[in-house]
């Protein structure tokens, strides 16, 4: 009971700032209003100059980052006709927001997914699934709109939150280890112990119940000045039911599993001998482990937000011209079909039927697309699987030597190099790939790991104690690495 006392403010915490009603599930906030109750959030734009993010990183370096948001991404997909023609859509709705000088523009990358992000920056990531599985422009306007809308509303700069709170964890655990050192014990005290579970339990409840309910609160802002953004800029607002629709049928894959979280939660429960804690965090993760509300009850949202605010709002046709025109072009046409192509290949390469990617990765590298690096490098994937490496000897050239590079090329190519025992050029691969990715953390592990290969001790330890500080969310796979 003493420990569930100790966990009473983390747990008010969670109700303070959780999302209620639309996607919160039994816990009710009272102290919250749903988003759009009372005003358009339109209304909680302030007009004039945007102003940067605290968490804004700076344009390049963010563009540079933004090639990796998933597991599934193979780089960007420059063709100035098409970014033209998303940015056009992007500044439509910059225009009617009332807020002038809003940085960052729209990317086209070459994600499986349909998860679209926009960062700090103001950078808004689409995947080219949207243009592949689109056939009218509102429909893609509202799912810019919506990363749009993060832009506008601040919404990166609530990571702030979880970032502070890993850190002083870290801190912490780096205070015991000096301390054990002294001690020259394997024991922490019962009090350090206790103090070092509760930055533990506080952290995972910052990660997996309190921020991804201030999250679902965010997601439905976004959502419902979408709604506001699409009818001033003359769009019909039934585009954001299809972004939903289309987004209902991969919506399994993009969100994170929730017997994983539970199992997380779990696992760190048993650190406390006493049980009412795991009860707790199992209790509450239930209902506020998804990151996102559920389609159908952001439809719901939507619709109840379009009710109360724009009944008697004149609804305009769907558009689809101009997209038409923009998949007729010259320089559109065929390359959607090629990457097409090289999607599906990728899947079939995923579901293990290497013959028919093969024969679909071959399609891909067909003009215009012939010298680019994600078909060039989904060809060489598949001719890897099915024992024919030696024929496209140039298209793992044209993956290396291309401006455009791609985070999986550089995993493997290190991982190759280290199974060779060619420790050193691996690690050349990764420090290349550190300034080549916008120093992503992701990397720092990989450094530790072939430093202390090469048996460069100090290197190891000065690299991991910055990981453990800098970025916590690396520090185990960084501890880990460091004994390799």
């Amino acid at each position: 009971m003493q420990m569930i006392r100790r966990l009473l403010p983390l747990l008010a915490a969670v109700s303070l700032l959780g999302c209620a009603g639309k996607g919160g599930g039994k816990i009710e906030i009272p102290l919250l209003d749903p988003p759009g109750s009372k005003a358009p959030i339109f209304t909680q734009l302030t007009p004039g100059k945007h102003e940067a993010s605290i968490m804004a990183i700076g344009g390049d370096r963010d563009l540079a980052r933004g090639q990796n948001g998933s597991r599934h991404t193979m780089g960007y997909i420059n063709n100035n006709d098409i970014e033209t023609y998303l940015n056009g859509i992007r500044n439509r709705f910059v225009a009617v927001s009332g807020v002038t000088d809003v940085p960052g523009k729209v990317k086209l990358t070459a994600d499986l997914t349909h998860g679209a992000k926009a960062s700090a920056d103001g950078n808004i990531f689409i995947p080219i699934t949207w243009l592949l599985d689109t056939e009218t422009e509102d429909a893609l306007a509202a799912v810019i709109a919506h990363e749009l809308s993060h832009v506008l509303l601040k919404h990166q700069s609530t990571d702030i939150v979880g970032s502070i709170q890993k850190k002083l964890q870290s801190g912490h655990e780096m205070l015991l280890g000096l301390k054990m050192d002294v001690r020259k014990t394997t024991q922490l005290g019962k009090k350090d112990n206790k103090a070092l579970l509760a930055a533990q339990v506080s952290v995972a409840l910052v990660d997996n119940l309190i921020m991804p309910s201030w999250n679902r609160r965010q997601e439905t802002e976004a959502d419902l000045l979408a709604v506001d953004l699409m009818i001033r800029a003359g769009y019909t607002p039934d585009g954001m039911d299809d972004m939903l629709q289309t987004m209902k049928t991969s919506e399994d894959k993009q969100q994170k599993s929730r017997a994983d979280i539970e199992s997380q939660l779990k696992q760190l429960a048993l650190q406390n001998p006493e049980l009412a804690v795991k009860k707790a965090i199992s209790t509450l993760v239930e209902d506020l482990s998804n990151t996102h509300p559920e389609t159908e009850k952001r439809r719901e949202a939507i619709t109840d937000y379009r009710d109360k605010h724009y009944a008697e709002a004149p609804i305009p046709d769907y558009s689809s011209s101009a997209m038409k025109k923009l998949k007729a072009m010259h320089s559109v046409g065929p390359l959607l079909n090629n990457y097409r192509h090289t999607l599906k290949a990728r899947n079939r390469l995923d579901e293990g039927n290497a013959q028919q990617a093969y024969s679909e990765a071959l399609l891909g590298v067909k003009a215009p697309t012939a010298k680019d690096a994600i078909p060039n490098w989904i060809l060489w994937k598949t001719a890897d699987a099915t024992g024919k490496r030696g024929r496209h000897q140039d298209a793992l050239k044209n993956v290396l030597n291309n401006s455009e590079p791609i985070k999986a090329v550089y995993e493997e190519i290190i991982a190759f190099e280290e199974q060779a025992g060619h420790h050193q050029i691996a690690l050349n691969y990764v420090i290349k790939a550190q300034k080549v990715f916008g120093d992503d953390p992701e990397w720092t592990p990989h450094k530790i790991r072939l430093l202390s290969k090469l048996g460069r001790k100090d290197e190891v330890k000065l690299e991991t104690a910055k990981c453990i500080l800098d970025t916590p969310e690396q520090k185990h796979k960084c501890r880990e690495a460091a004994k390799s």
